[in-house]
Protein backbone atom coordinates (compact mmCIF):
# COMPACT_ATOMS: atom_id res chain seq x y z
CA UNK A 1 0.00 0.00 0.00
CA UNK A 2 2.75 2.25 0.78
CA UNK A 3 4.26 1.30 -2.82
CA UNK A 4 0.97 2.56 -4.53
CA UNK A 5 0.81 5.76 -2.25
CA UNK A 6 4.08 7.02 -3.35
CA UNK A 7 3.36 6.35 -6.58
CA UNK A 8 0.07 9.11 -6.62
CA UNK A 9 2.56 11.01 -4.77
CA UNK A 10 4.72 11.22 -8.13
CA UNK A 11 2.25 10.91 -10.44
CA UNK A 12 0.79 14.03 -8.94
CA UNK A 13 3.15 16.33 -8.31
CA UNK A 14 4.35 17.05 -11.93
CA UNK A 15 0.72 17.44 -12.81
CA UNK A 16 0.29 20.12 -10.38
CA UNK A 17 4.05 22.05 -10.89
CA UNK A 18 2.75 22.29 -14.50
CA UNK A 19 -1.50 23.55 -13.76
CA UNK A 20 0.33 25.91 -11.53
CA UNK A 21 2.04 27.59 -13.81
CA UNK A 22 -0.81 27.63 -16.83
CA UNK A 23 0.14 31.33 -17.85
CA UNK A 24 3.88 30.54 -19.06
CA UNK A 25 3.19 26.83 -20.32
CA UNK A 26 1.79 25.88 -23.48
CA UNK A 27 0.01 22.82 -23.04
CA UNK A 28 0.83 20.08 -25.78
CA UNK A 29 -2.83 19.09 -25.53
CA UNK A 30 -4.62 22.19 -25.46
CA UNK A 31 -7.65 22.42 -27.83
CA UNK A 32 -6.95 18.52 -28.57
CA UNK A 33 -10.03 15.88 -28.11
CA UNK A 34 -10.25 14.45 -24.81
CA UNK A 35 -12.03 11.51 -25.03
CA UNK A 36 -10.10 8.28 -25.96
CA UNK A 37 -11.18 4.37 -27.20
CA UNK A 38 -8.68 1.77 -27.79
CA UNK A 39 -6.69 -1.43 -28.03
CA UNK A 40 -3.88 -3.09 -26.46
CA UNK A 41 -2.39 -6.49 -27.48
CA UNK A 42 -0.65 -7.57 -24.04
CA UNK A 43 2.29 -9.80 -22.80
CA UNK A 44 0.68 -11.35 -19.72
CA UNK A 45 2.41 -12.62 -16.76
CA UNK A 46 0.94 -15.16 -14.33
CA UNK A 47 2.65 -15.20 -10.96
CA UNK A 48 1.17 -18.17 -8.79
CA UNK A 49 3.33 -18.23 -5.22
CA UNK A 50 2.64 -22.12 -5.54
CA UNK A 51 5.23 -22.35 -8.76
CA UNK A 52 8.74 -21.25 -9.30
CA UNK A 53 8.30 -20.88 -12.71
CA UNK A 54 5.76 -17.49 -14.70
CA UNK A 55 2.82 -18.43 -16.91
CA UNK A 56 3.06 -15.94 -20.09
CA UNK A 57 -0.07 -16.05 -21.90
CA UNK A 58 -1.30 -13.61 -24.96
CA UNK A 59 -4.31 -11.40 -24.02
CA UNK A 60 -6.17 -8.32 -26.02
CA UNK A 61 -7.45 -5.67 -24.43
CA UNK A 62 -10.04 -2.17 -25.34
CA UNK A 63 -9.80 0.82 -23.12
CA UNK A 64 -11.69 3.47 -22.95
CA UNK A 65 -11.40 6.67 -21.02
CA UNK A 66 -11.63 10.55 -20.67
CA UNK A 67 -8.96 13.54 -19.59
CA UNK A 68 -11.02 16.01 -17.22
CA UNK A 69 -8.06 18.50 -18.12
CA UNK A 70 -4.61 18.23 -19.99
CA UNK A 71 -2.91 15.97 -16.80
CA UNK A 72 -6.24 14.29 -15.12
CA UNK A 73 -8.85 11.58 -15.84
CA UNK A 74 -10.57 8.68 -16.14
CA UNK A 75 -10.00 5.06 -17.75
CA UNK A 76 -11.79 2.02 -17.72
CA UNK A 77 -9.98 -1.36 -19.52
CA UNK A 78 -11.17 -4.93 -19.72
CA UNK A 79 -9.20 -7.59 -21.40
CA UNK A 80 -9.06 -11.52 -22.36
CA UNK A 81 -7.38 -14.27 -22.76
CA UNK A 82 -6.12 -15.40 -26.30
CA UNK A 83 -5.95 -19.22 -25.95
CA UNK A 84 -4.60 -21.62 -23.13
CA UNK A 85 -0.77 -22.74 -22.10
CA UNK A 86 -0.69 -26.31 -21.40
CA UNK A 87 2.09 -27.73 -19.67
CA UNK A 88 2.39 -32.14 -19.65
CA UNK A 89 4.53 -34.21 -16.91
CA UNK A 90 6.16 -35.50 -20.00
CA UNK A 91 4.96 -35.22 -24.19
CA UNK A 92 3.38 -38.63 -24.04
CA UNK A 93 1.53 -38.54 -21.04
CA UNK A 94 -2.13 -37.91 -20.95
CA UNK A 95 -2.36 -35.87 -18.15
CA UNK A 96 -2.01 -31.97 -18.08
CA UNK A 97 -2.75 -28.87 -17.18
CA UNK A 98 -4.41 -25.46 -18.89
CA UNK A 99 -4.29 -22.42 -17.59
CA UNK A 100 -6.33 -19.67 -19.56
CA UNK A 101 -6.83 -16.04 -18.16
CA UNK A 102 -10.38 -15.72 -18.73
CA UNK A 103 -10.48 -12.19 -17.90
CA UNK A 104 -8.51 -9.01 -16.38
CA UNK A 105 -8.96 -5.50 -16.04
CA UNK A 106 -9.63 -2.16 -13.97
CA UNK A 107 -10.84 1.13 -13.47
CA UNK A 108 -8.27 3.71 -12.83
CA UNK A 109 -7.66 7.25 -12.38
CA UNK A 110 -4.81 8.68 -14.67
CA UNK A 111 -2.55 11.25 -15.28
CA UNK A 112 -0.63 12.39 -17.94
CA UNK A 113 2.43 14.49 -18.51
CA UNK A 114 4.38 15.69 -21.66
CA UNK A 115 7.96 14.90 -22.11
CA UNK A 116 9.11 15.94 -25.27
CA UNK A 117 8.34 17.29 -28.57
CA UNK A 118 9.50 16.48 -32.45
CA UNK A 119 8.22 18.28 -35.31
CA UNK A 120 8.32 15.20 -37.62
CA UNK A 121 7.29 12.63 -35.35
CA UNK A 122 4.71 13.83 -32.40
CA UNK A 123 4.94 14.56 -29.21
CA UNK A 124 5.80 12.40 -26.50
CA UNK A 125 4.05 12.07 -23.05
CA UNK A 126 4.01 9.88 -20.36
CA UNK A 127 1.06 8.56 -18.50
CA UNK A 128 0.47 7.17 -14.77
CA UNK A 129 -2.57 4.53 -13.96
CA UNK A 130 -3.63 3.99 -10.07
CA UNK A 131 -6.92 1.88 -9.25
CA UNK A 132 -8.32 -1.02 -8.61
CA UNK A 133 -8.27 -4.03 -10.70
CA UNK A 134 -9.99 -7.60 -10.97
CA UNK A 135 -8.38 -10.93 -12.69
CA UNK A 136 -10.03 -14.31 -12.89
CA UNK A 137 -7.61 -17.29 -14.01
CA UNK A 138 -9.18 -20.58 -15.14
CA UNK A 139 -6.91 -23.79 -14.56
CA UNK A 140 -8.13 -27.10 -15.55
CA UNK A 141 -6.21 -29.99 -14.25
CA UNK A 142 -6.33 -33.61 -15.76
CA UNK A 143 -5.39 -36.22 -13.90
CA UNK A 144 -5.44 -40.21 -15.76
CA UNK A 145 -4.67 -43.06 -13.11
CA UNK A 146 -5.68 -44.80 -15.29
CA UNK A 147 -9.20 -43.05 -16.27
CA UNK A 148 -8.89 -39.66 -16.79
CA UNK A 149 -11.06 -36.86 -14.82
CA UNK A 150 -10.73 -33.19 -15.06
CA UNK A 151 -11.01 -30.73 -12.48
CA UNK A 152 -11.57 -26.99 -13.28
CA UNK A 153 -10.44 -24.70 -10.45
CA UNK A 154 -11.25 -20.53 -10.98
CA UNK A 155 -8.75 -17.70 -9.69
CA UNK A 156 -10.71 -14.43 -8.85
CA UNK A 157 -9.14 -11.51 -7.27
CA UNK A 158 -9.71 -7.95 -7.02
CA UNK A 159 -7.20 -5.46 -5.63
CA UNK A 160 -5.03 -2.13 -6.01
CA UNK A 161 -3.56 -1.60 -9.58
CA UNK A 162 -1.42 0.48 -11.20
CA UNK A 163 0.55 1.33 -14.40
CA UNK A 164 3.15 3.30 -16.01
CA UNK A 165 3.15 4.63 -19.94
CA UNK A 166 5.18 5.68 -22.52
CA UNK A 167 3.25 7.25 -25.12
CA UNK A 168 3.60 9.23 -28.92
CA UNK A 169 0.89 11.20 -30.08
CA UNK A 170 1.89 11.85 -33.99
CA UNK A 171 -1.97 13.79 -34.42
CA UNK A 172 -4.35 15.02 -32.49
CA UNK A 173 -6.59 12.03 -32.95
CA UNK A 174 -3.88 9.21 -32.59
CA UNK A 175 -1.87 8.06 -29.84
CA UNK A 176 0.34 4.46 -29.61
CA UNK A 177 1.79 3.69 -26.37
CA UNK A 178 3.76 1.16 -24.64
CA UNK A 179 2.60 -0.12 -20.99
CA UNK A 180 3.54 -1.86 -17.84
CA UNK A 181 0.18 -2.80 -16.00
CA UNK A 182 0.40 -4.64 -12.36
CA UNK A 183 -3.27 -5.14 -12.55
CA UNK A 184 -3.91 -7.76 -9.38
CA UNK A 185 -1.29 -8.88 -6.46
CA UNK A 186 -2.50 -10.89 -3.71
CA UNK A 187 -0.35 -13.77 -1.15
CA UNK A 188 -1.20 -16.58 -4.03
CA UNK A 189 -1.10 -14.71 -7.65
CA UNK A 190 0.45 -11.40 -9.37
CA UNK A 191 -0.84 -10.62 -12.65
CA UNK A 192 1.11 -8.36 -14.86
CA UNK A 193 1.58 -7.25 -18.23
CA UNK A 194 3.97 -5.69 -20.97
CA UNK A 195 1.45 -4.01 -23.72
CA UNK A 196 1.15 -2.09 -26.63
CA UNK A 197 -1.61 -0.28 -27.92
CA UNK A 198 -3.44 2.65 -30.24
CA UNK A 199 -5.43 5.12 -29.16
CA UNK A 200 -8.35 7.30 -31.02
CA UNK A 201 -9.26 10.63 -29.51
CA UNK A 202 -12.46 12.30 -29.81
Amino acid sequence: MKSILGLAVLLLLPAAAWSADDEQTVSVYQDKPRSYVGANLVYGALDFDSRDDTINPAAFAVRMGGMANDHFGLEARFGTGLGKTTERPDSTSRAKVDYSLDHVGGVYFTARAPLLDFPRWGKVYTQGYLGVGAEQIKTVKRACDPDCRSDTERNDETGPSWGVALGLRPRPEVSLAVEYMRYVSTDEVEVSGLEAGILYHF
